[in-house]
């Protein structure tokens, strides 16, 4: 009978233990997530909420942009020549502005050799290529690392940063809607 009583208050200790490691390691992830969602912040660009500064520029097709010629939900997307993570998020970035025909998508190279990387991106979206890093659509948006992403709204507004800024144009406004009712809390 001591040899049961003593494995029940064995396995008893045994639960407990468990129980602890696992609320660590839920507290764990969720700070894990929260700070993957800081890192998928535009690094110094314009928050969501944000107007676009004016700027002008013409396309490689020679058609004038500027702030007021972009449509709402259109998706902007910056990009620099030899960037891994440019490489990595343009396939996204083009089935993203795909979905539409490209008519609400630009996409910004900047930097040395431009032209080559804009190529392959004048499929899906307008493309200014600025030879400057610096360049007024860059200044306009803020940007000051690459690839950077919106999905802007109304007015000049950005809606969406990031990879958000890839889902189609007012789902991410329901998607954070249903975001804040979660009754879990996350």
């Amino acid at each position: 009978m001591a040899f049961l009583l003593a494995l029940v208050v064995f396995v008893g200790l045994l639960c407990t233990v468990d129980l602890l490691l696992t609320v660590g390691v839920i507290r764990r992830l969720r700070e894990h997530t929260e700070l993957l969602a800081a890192r998928n912040e535009p690094p110094g660009g314009l928050p969501v909420g944000s107007a676009v500064g004016e700027f002008t520029a013409v396309d490689t097709d020679g058609r004038a942009v500027t702030r007021e010629s972009l449509d709402d939900g259109t998706l902007v997307g910056f990009f620099s020549p030899g960037c891994a993570p440019c490489e990595e998020i343009k396939p996204r970035f083009a089935e993203a502005a795909g979905t539409d025909g490209g008519r609400r998508a630009l996409a910004v190279v900047s930097g040395p050799g431009g032209r080559e990387t804009a190529e392959g991106l004048s499929a899906v979206a307008r493309v200014i290529v600025e030879d400057d890093p610096g360049g007024p659509v860059c200044a306009a948006f803020q940007v000051q690392a690459f690839p950077t992403l919106y999905r802007l709204g109304p007015g000049g507004r950005v809606t969406a940063t990031g990879p958000e800024a890839l889902t189609p144009a007012g789902s991410h406004e329901r998607a954070r809607r249903a975001d804040s009712r979660d009754p879990v809390g996350r």
